[in-house]
């Protein structure tokens, strides 16, 4: 469970709580202006609990509506993208690449030929005689 969820759990715990005993403190009967008519006297725990569901009623139905409005619409455009998106390329099968002999340093060409000395002089051939004649 989510952080938030737990505390939200444990806050509506409270709450009911707090109902419960307000309940218990409080046992006259109130009488609803405008709506004695079709409401009989009830405990004012019962109107403090009407009211909060009005209000919760009212600040999560919007929002929930919104939500649902929102979700609707990424579909759309993510089906939308989908379809203006060009097709990916095939990836080559792990051995049909194009080994270089020499690494390639992506700023700079290929090179061409093997590693050759700065000073150009040594062509890869050694001759053991030429040391010793010196």
């Amino acid at each position: 469970m989510k952080v938030g969820r737990i505390v939200g759990i444990v806050l509506l715990v409270l709450l009911v709580l707090y109902l419960l005993l307000f309940h218990a403190a409080n046992p006259v009967l109130v009488g609803l202006p405008w709506l004695s008519v079709v409401i009989p006297p009830l405990p004012a725990s019962y109107v403090v609990v009407l009211a909060l569901l009005v209000g919760f009623l009212i600040g999560w139905l919007p929002t929930r509506l919104l939500a649902w409005r929102r979700g609707r619409d990424i579909k759309r455009l993510e089906k939308r993208v989908a379809e203006l998106e060009p097709a990916a390329p095939p990836l080559a099968a792990p051995g049909e690449h194009q080994r270089s002999e020499y690494p390639v340093i992506p700023d700079r060409a290929a090179q061409p030929d093997p590693y050759t000395a700065a000073s150009g002089t040594y062509d890869g051939s050694y001759d053991a005689n030429e040391d010793e004649a010196g």
